[in-house]
């Protein structure tokens, strides 16, 4: 009975300790070292400083993330925070808000040491330092990823696991309300994967209850944002998930659908996901079977969505076969086989095509720790920038692909033809090239070719490429109303007084969407300076 007691408060200082020591190594060094993927961290400030100026994602400018996605590092920026801090207080504010999902995993579902494995990978994941793969690097790119993982994977426990206690139906439908808004406000792509799953497990189980209260919950956030934002925020956020669905430059951000089940880097996790679902059936767990079912195709569609395509899911997997493993009988078989083993055979086969991902995020926050920042460099001039920095070695050099060899027929994918043919604007050709590193140093330099140009407002520049972050590094702001990350239209455009087309942008593809767009507009440049990185064009109004 004592322990019964003790158990959440036990839960609550556990979680609170591991938060605390995850924002004691992410706070110490007191900067933020970027050595990989530069664009994306460009891109998530790009988004914030949009928001702390008082502008609201899809009303003032596109993009297909929610409102938490730049919300939440606006509002570090807006304490006084420099860029590098507020990035990585928004971490903490997720892993912050988990800690009473974990709590609640843990009195209610998950043995002593797995919420203490899953509550270590949830908080690692919501403020790990590298996107999800196994590149060993220090990032803030693709944020937005990990956030709707951690959670993710907490919202699919809630409904693999069975509950060990009674009278849960409030405590799950609040999870589950708070959690799929918080999705649906970062990105809906996580949000569409779990939607149809929770709705099944409320209803085929019964949980009226929960989903009243997860019903209500989701209201609730729905109002407040309403209330904050206006009604019209619903239908352009809706517009703006189209224009992406419907945006060449990107149709997807790596391998195919077929590739991902099939393919040998993820088969194994396949046939771990379909071997579970069998044997929790054949074992007599036929909710989790069919739940885990149910999961099947949003896992795998997040996974595709996402860029390196990491199989993130395989974590909730594991844990979610483990904990059933632990609830067999002894004697019980699968197939003549003891289903203890079999259960946890599969689970060690899921954590096994994961765990080079999964080690990789856990190790970020020590590797980031022990950076050097010697080795880093702060590329801003802007004061109280200095602590986001960049990796001196990638900021001193770029380098890019251009074509040698043309095939008699252009590609007919828009993006594979960019990358491989000249493109005109205002009667000079661009040749083909495409930046495939040394994001810092190409802008550094662009940086350097507006300042030749003394009547030139920093703030009212366009870039022709995919970030349209020049004025990161000249001092200014974003350009008004323009997308923090391209997909095609026009946003922008009216506040632009100048364009700077580079020589070899990183979005072949973005450059010549954009200078086909300038053209067909009708408006008149004239050229005013041009070199090796680019040429920058006056608008004459």
């Amino acid at each position: 009975m004592a322990m019964s007691v003790f158990r959440p408060l036990l839960l609550v200082a556990q979680v609170t300790i591991l938060w605390a020591m995850l924002a004691a190594i992410l706070l110490l060094p007191g900067r933020l070292m970027i050595s990989g993927i530069e664009a994306d961290v460009l891109h998530a400030l790009d988004g914030a400083l949009r928001v702390q100026a008082g502008a609201l994602p899809h009303l003032d400018f596109p993009t297909p993330l929610g409102l938490i996605a730049f919300g939440l590092p606006a509002l570090g920026l807006a304490q006084g925070l420099g860029p590098g801090m507020a990035l990585i207080a928004a971490n903490l504010a997720v892993a912050a808000f988990l800690l009473p999902m974990l709590v609640w995993l843990g009195v209610t579902r998950l043995s002593p040491w797995t919420a203490l494995v899953v509550s270590v990978w949830a908080l690692v994941e919501a403020g790990g330092l590298v996107h999800d793969s196994t590149v060993a690097t220090t990032t803030f790119a693709l944020f937005y990823n990990r956030w709707g993982w951690a959670v993710f994977t907490c919202l699919a426990l809630l409904m693999l696991v069975p509950a060990r206690t009674a009278r849960t139906a409030s405590g799950d439908g609040l999870m589950l309300g708070a959690g799929l808004a918080f999705l649906a406000l970062l990105k809906m792509t996580y949000f569409l994967a779990l939607a149809l799953p929770v709705l099944v497990w409320l209803v085929a189980g019964r949980r009226w209850h929960a989903l009243a209260v997860a019903t209500l919950t989701g209201l609730a956030v729905m109002a407040a944002v309403t209330v904050r934002a206006g009604p019209g925020i619903w239908p352009a956020y809706l517009g703006d998930l189209i224009m992406v669905a419907n945006s060449d430059i990107r149709p997807r951000p790596g391998l195919s659908l077929a590739e991902i089940v099939a393919s040998p880097a993820f088969v194994l996790g396949s046939f771990a996901l379909l071997g579970g679902i069998i044997a929790l059936r054949l074992a007599g767990l036929r909710g989790p079977g069919l739940q885990l079912l149910m999961l099947l195709p949003g896992a795998i569609y997040v996974t595709y969505q996402n860029w390196a395509n990491a199989p993130v899911w395989l974590v909730t997997l594991a844990v979610a076969l483990h904990e059933a493993r632990g609830r067999m009988d002894s004697g019980a078989r699968i197939l003549a086989l003891p289903a203890r083993g079999v259960l946890g055979g599969l689970a060690l086969v899921a954590l096994t095509q994961v765990g080079p991902h999964a080690i990789n995020m856990l190790a970020s926050p020590l590797r980031h720790l022990g950076a050097d920042p010697a080795d880093y460099l702060d590329p801003f001039d802007r004061p109280g920038w200095d602590d986001l920095m960049f990796l001196k070695e990638r900021a001193a050099m770029a380098m890019a692909q251009v074509p040698v060899i043309l095939p008699e027929e252009p590609p007919s994918d828009p993006r594979s033809a960019a990358e491989i043919l000249p493109v005109t604007f205002m009667g000079r050709s661009f040749p083909a090239c495409t930046s495939t590193s040394g994001l810092i140093a190409q802008y550094r330099e662009r940086a350097r070719a507006l300042a030749a140009l003394p009547d030139l407002d920093p703030d009212r520049v366009l870039t022709a490429d995919l970030v349209n972050a020049t004025w990161a590094m000249a001092g200014g702001n974003p350009l008004p109303g323009a997308s923090p990350w391209y997909y095609g239209g026009r946003a922008g455009f009216d506040a632009a007084d100048w364009i700077l087309v580079p020589a070899c942008p990183f979005g072949a593809q973005a450059r010549q969407l954009i200078l086909s767009e300038l053209a067909a507009t009708g408006w008149a440049f004239r050229e005013r300076w041009s070199g090796e990185v680019g040429t920058i064009y006056e608008r004459i109004r």
